[in-house]
């Protein structure tokens, strides 16, 4: 951490300046900016060598998932079309009495003052007290998992089949377990959660340390903003759009407001917190979890967070409150937010044909910018990738049992031509890496592309996890828009500035922590921030086809 010489803040290392006052950093303490940056102004570059936006640290807090259970998790990768949806498994709720709630009369005083902050933070009243339940281990273990006897034959099925899909996608090796590896991640991740059908937050344990307290801030919130914008629709607006967009919207929130808990904790606070979440960090086994699936449950935290604080930046608490009532509904409005925040959806278009005889297993409206990224850096250079997802126009996928394999077929449309030859050039560099006749692709008149790939079987080799360290990259450049627009810099020059710097900078190099040259090149940024500031948009460019 570092110190504000200004203003006594302390601030993660990568930052370039202080989240309080603004100071500038340039070296181990804060010196104050001589004079108000002129608008569009990007912040001073960090020094050489410092920690970056984006590279994970020790202890880094993962909160707990909005919902119980794994079929939450089911819920996350269900964007991929790999799994059931979120009340299958174990039985559906259809026909089911909606549980009757009644609420104290006062909150637990061990939170009292939590829901004082949360109050204040988000500029919204509570307008009842919920009940806030606290679990021995075992037992709270028992509601964050699933146990396997209430599978029915139905769950199986879709399970494997799920299993068969991410083989075909290159994300999973061999034979995995999907249901014993998905209640390991729910168990070994969730803190704590927010039950939206019975409106409690629900506590491992019975005494309330300062990392709990920081999980609470967070769940509080789910709980305030469930009580003025209804989580229940505003999810029910994702399930329209086959999209987990909305859950980043809804977790960067409650991310949100417990950042700004842990910047306002006293210095030994601070202290005993970092060190429990270095212990809780090692404490956490997830040994034969494929990496695909930690990175769909954690990227609406990591990117509803950058979300959340450049609407925050754009409209402050209104502009986020704004967000609920008419959410993202789409993964490229949020990893790329210049997109929201313009107004650009997702254009209409058709499912996959499915070859004859072939046999529908499932589909969806979106497979999504953030999983082609995904996708497609697990196996060719990042930059290639990424490129190719910012590109991202529209897309629908269908699940199908065709000639004895269960294939994933994908329809996709950039927002323009160019963006359909980047995605075409990258998806035959994928192609290419994968085994032999595993997938094809083609271009259609209709300036759409149509995507095949089948399961090689247990026996291929198509894992190489390369997405985990691409994630990274991806992630800094959606920091360093936040922390442009913080200098002052429109989202618009901010994009640009971000696209260009990323450009320049290595997935080795943001893991290990280095910035990329341009940073501490004042001319050659100061050049970026030029060419950036002429160029009118980084959206809807005039030869758009996504419509």
């Amino acid at each position: 951490m570092k110190r504000c010489a200004t203003c006594g803040q302390e601030n993660d290392d990568w930052r370039p300046f202080c989240t309080r006052c603004g100071a500038s950093y340039a070296g181990p303490a804060a010196e104050p900016m001589l004079a108000p940056p002129p608008p569009g102004a990007p912040p001073r570059p960090p020094t050489p060598g410092s920690e970056l936006p984006g590279t994970p640290h020790p202890g880094q807090h993962r909160p707990a998932p909005r919902v119980v259970g794994i079929a939450v998790v089911l819920a996350v990768v269900v964007a991929v079309g790999a799994f059931v949806g979120l009340s299958a498994l174990g039985g559906s709720d259809k026909g089911r009495a909606a549980p009757t709630t009644t609420f104290p009369a006062v909150w637990d005083s061990r939170v009292s003052d939590l829901v004082q902050f949360d109050t204040g933070e988000r500029n919204l009243d509570f307008k009842h007290p919920v009940k806030v339940v606290f679990l021995s281990k075992a037992a709270f273990e028992k509601r964050v998992t699933t146990s396997e006897s209430k599978l029915s034959a139905k769950d199986r099925r879709d399970l494997q089949t799920g299993l068969e899909t991410l083989r075909a996608m290159g994300m999973v090796n061999g034979k995995v377990d999907l249901f014993k590896k998905l209640n390991q991640l729910s168990g070994e991740t969730t803190l704590a959660f927010y039950d939206d059908k019975k409106q409690q937050v629900v506590i491992p344990g019975s005494t309330i340390d300062v990392a709990q307290r920081v999980t609470i801030a967070h769940e509080l919130t789910h709980t305030l903003d469930d009580q003025h914008f209804d989580l229940a629709k505003v999810n029910k607006i994702g399930d329209k759009h086959d999209t987990d967009a909305v859950t980043a919207l809804i977790e960067g929130d409650a991310r949100w407001v417990e950042n700004q808990y842990v910047a306002k904790l006293s210095g030994s606070d601070r202290t005993a917190y970092e060190r429990s979440q270095e212990s809780d960090s090692k404490g956490v086994d997830l040994s034969g979890v494929p990496a695909i699936f930690g990175l769909l449950q954690q990227w609406p935290y990591d990117f509803g967070d950058q979300f959340v604080a450049i609407l925050h930046k754009e409209g402050g608490q209104p502009r986020v409150n704004e967000a609920f009532r008419s959410p993202p509904i789409a993964q490229e409005q949020v990893i790329d937010p210049i997109a929201f925040l313009q107004g650009d959806k997702p254009g209409a278009i058709s499912a996959p044909k499915l070859p004859t005889g072939a046999k529908k297993l499932d589909g969806g409206k979106e497979f999504g910018a953030l999983m082609w990224y995904l996708v497609l850096s697990e196996r060719i250079d990042a930059h290639v990738a990424l490129r190719a997802a910012l590109g991202w126009g529209a897309d629908a996928y269908t699940e199908a049992r065709e000639a004895g394999h269960t294939c994933i077929e994908v329809h996709y449309r950039g927002e323009t031509r160019r963006d359909n030859t980047e995605m075409l050039t990258a998806l035959h560099q994928w192609i290419a890496a994968l085994p032999k006749d595993m997938a094809t692709v083609k271009a259609n008149s209709d300036d759409t592309l149509s995507l095949r790939s089948c399961d090689p079987g247990v026996n291929a080799k198509v894992v190489t996890d390369r997405s985990a360290s691409a994630y990274q990259l991806l992630l800094f450049r959606n920091q360093l828009i936040e922390e442009f627009g913080k200098a002052g810099a429109t989202v618009t020059v901010a994009t640009c500035l971000a696209d260009a710097v990323t450009d320049r900078a290595t997935v080795a190099g943001i893991t290990a922590g280095k910035a990329p040259a341009v940073l501490s090149d004042r001319a050659a940024f100061g050049a970026l921030v030029n060419v950036c500031r002429a160029t009118p948009s980084t959206n809807s460019p005039p030869d758009q086809i996504d419509k």
